[in-house]
């Protein structure tokens, strides 16, 4: 019984030691094996390092606007290695430093692993002048593994979070990856050119007036203000695509004749932006291809914040890669004159309203039907998006959004659109209904049928016009009836005056002012920003 039990005791022990001995056994081999890989392996890559040469390859007529590189000029490099793209986030910026000569880089945080550039492959840059630049995932689920471009660190923060306003230049090219050590190299050339079909304007500094950045706008006839606000798969995806069709904007509203926003470059400004090759409008070109072989007119506005608007017409051939310069855009000089005529004004209350719409003549004339937030007429109101500007979430009165306020951009900082309180404080006045006949289902000068405003501001009588004269002890203003637009001959509720305010409703709408023969004002409607609608300014105290 005994030994029985020593027997099976041994017989445990014996099995015990030889699955430790088996253990130690396939141990060993495993750990012999990779000591034996380990020696082939070269040490992980730490560092990546850039030689990258960049050259300004512009067409040589461009290059009044920039020369050479500056310190503190910046790229944004994405990338394909072999048959595949990285995703977006995973670029690289160059930095380019005066003192050395050379472009400095620096990794996103998502480009973790050096490794994923491979030997080889492709990489695309673009080059952005101005501002803050921020690089965001794309949320378009048709662009995954894209991103976006948005502003940031803007002199004005209203700015910040907006489409890129433009790009300057773009590049492609191969690249190399050697490695020595624990440090990759990656080796390329840009030639950075300018897109095609750009054009690009430069205003000569006018004594110590241009000492900002994202202050000035031009508006050019025919030059769309596309951007470059996304990028993905070899790709720069500008806004609107379509930019020779005004029926569809895209849906960051950027349209033909809209203004271009400028940078500070030397002692002036510069701006850029796309022309119409396709598409003829009346005073847009002329000829189905008026960018080639032929000069015409092109109406320029030129918005300096703060300052009245100033306008000129040149004639000029427009072509790709074109640069036109331009002299000092001050009134009365260098062809250049007062954008709108400054209406005189009417004291109602403590509030001085002007006589007359913003972009009249005078009180015979209607004046601008403008988008809310937008500065130029467009030529087609039928928009698939809305401007730009629909991302406003407050009034134009708020600090930072009123380079956004029609008034203001036109008239200079001491006028600005009225508010709806300003509209309801109308309602505590003597309200009186002018009517001529039929004559108020057709608006407008230069229209066959249409009613000719006479009114005199200060003289009760308007006998002859169709519209609402407002009284307050002895003091009056006339506002014509209007309609409002919503395609590019459409003139919707002829019988209605129509005003914007400056107040903010929705992301797509923003209040008006509404008055009509038998229901006389209504500022808790609201219309949709890209409507062209009637201002009247209100100029500060």
């Amino acid at each position: 019984m005994v030994n029985k039990k020593i027997r099976t005791v041994m017989k445990k022990i014996l099995t015990v030691i030889c699955a430790m001995l088996l253990s130690g056994v396939t141990a060993f081999q495993f750990t012999s094996c990779n000591n034996a890989e380990d020696e082939n392996i070269p040490p992980r890559v730490t560092e990546l390092r850039f030689n990258i040469n960049v050259n300004n390859a512009s067409v040589p007529d461009t290059k009044a606007v920039k020369t050479d590189w500056e310190d503190g000029d910046k790229l944004f490099v994405f990338f394909k290695a072999g048959s595949t793209y990285l995703d977006a986030i995973k670029y690289v910026t160059l930095s380019f430093n005066s003192s050395t000569g050379k472009w400095d880089g620096a990794c996103s945080d998502a480009l973790t692993d050096p490794t994923e550039l491979g030997s080889d492959g492709k990489m695309w840059a673009v080059y952005f002048p101005f501002g803050g630049v921020a690089i965001a995932p794309d949320t378009d689920p048709n662009y995954s593994g894209g991103v976006t471009f948005r502003t940031s660190g803007s002199t004005n923060s209203a700015l910040d979070g907006f489409p890129i306003y433009t790009f300057y230049m773009n590049g492609y090219a191969s690249y190399t990856v050697s490695t020595a050590g624990d440090v990759a190299t990656l080796d390329g050339t840009f030639d950075m050119k300018l897109p095609a079909n750009y054009v690009y304007f430069y205003v000569d500094k006018a004594g110590d007036k241009f000492n900002e950045n994202e202050k000035y706008r031009l508006a050019v006839e025919g030059v769309v203000p596309v951007a470059c606000v996304s990028f993905y798969k070899g790709a720069f995806i500008e806004t609107p695509q379509d930019y020779d069709t005004f029926t569809h904007e895209g849906s960051l509203g950027r349209f033909i004749g809209q203004p271009m926003w400028g940078y500070k470059y030397q002692d002036g400004i510069a701006f850029s932006g796309k022309i119409n090759t396709q598409v003829n409008y009346g005073s847009w070109g002329s000829g189905s291809y008026w960018g080639g072989s032929e000069s015409v007119d092109h109406k320029l506005v030129f918005f300096s914040d703060g300052d009245p608007a100033v306008t000129k017409t040149i004639n000029a051939k427009l072509t790709s890669h074109a640069s036109v310069k331009l002299l000092s855009p001050v009134k009365g000089v260098n062809g250049w004159v007062q954008a709108v005529t400054t209406p005189t004004t009417t004291l109602l209350n403590g509030t001085n309203w002007a006589n007359w719409n913003l972009g009249a003549e005078d009180v015979n004339d209607l004046g601008y039907y403008l988008r809310w937030g937008g500065l130029i007429v467009p030529k087609d109101y039928r928009a698939q998006g809305y401007l730009t500007e629909r991302n406003i979430g407050s009034s134009l009165q708020t600090s930072g959004y009123e380079i956004f306020d029609a008034a203001r951009a036109y008239l200079g900082a001491d006028w600005r659109m009225p508010t709806q309180a300003d509209f309801n404080k109308l309602s505590k006045y003597t309200i009186s209904w002018i009517d001529v006949g039929n004559t108020t289902e057709t608006v407008g000068p230069a229209v066959e049928g249409s009613v000719t405003y006479t009114p005199n501001p200060t003289n009760p009588v308007h006998s002859t016009n169709a519209g609402m004269k407002v009284e307050k002890d002895g003091h009056s203003i006339f506002l014509p009836v209007t309609g409002y637009k919503n395609g590019e001959t459409t003139l919707s509720e002829k019988h209605q005056g129509v005003y914007w305010c400056s107040d903010y409703y929705s992301s797509t709408a923003s209040y008006r002012y509404r008055f009509y023969k038998s229901s006389w004002h209504s500022t808790d409607t609201n219309g949709t920003r890209e409507y062209g609608q009637l201002i009247r300014p209100i100029k500060k105290n």
